[in-house]
């Protein structure tokens, strides 16, 4: 069992890496991971037999868990949040980079969430449903929503 675990995690902990990267500061995302994975451990005899969106359903509920602990402590800004795990650290890309950050900045948490699973983690509807834990319709429409949402924006800056 010991040996399938560590395939688990070779195959799969980039993959929650990047997403709780996308989500949390560098230094702590890689806590995400490690508490994800300890969770897997303990909970493998649940595990699906598609255990990346189980596992990004694990690293977000870790997250929720550290925003709830960092809300009763510190506020945060999400626009500033969002720029930390933007990381313009490449001068080339920064204004696309800023300018996206600014976008979703602007969609609900819910709708931001659904759109960043499917286009950043490459997970189905369905998948991200898993993780958001609803249907795959509603992540559509979510997905729906947040690029027209997006759209007014961009028109709204170009006039």
């Amino acid at each position: 069992m010991t040996t399938e675990f560590s395939e688990l995690y070779e195959q799969f902990a980039g993959r929650v890496l990047a997403y709780a990267r996308r989500h949390a500061t560098r230094d702590d995302a890689e806590d995400v991971v490690a508490e994800t994975f300890h969770v897997a451990w303990r909970r493998r005899d649940v595990m699906p037999d598609e255990p990346l969106p189980w596992l990004i359903g694990v690293a977000h509920n870790v997250l929720r868990a550290q925003w709830r602990a960092a809300r009763r402590t510190t506020p945060a800004d999400t626009l500033e949040r969002l720029a930390d795990v933007a990381g313009d650290s490449v001068e080339v890309g920064v204004l696309r980079r800023r300018e996206l950050v600014e976008l979703l900045a602007t969609l609900p948490d819910h709708e931001r969430e659904a759109l960043l699973l499917v286009a950043w983690d490459d997970l189905t509807a369905e998948q991200a449903g898993l993780v958001l834990g609803c249907s795959a319709g509603a992540v559509r429409v979510r997905i729906h929503r947040a690029r027209k949402r997006i759209q007014a924006v961009k028109e709204a800056l170009d006039v």
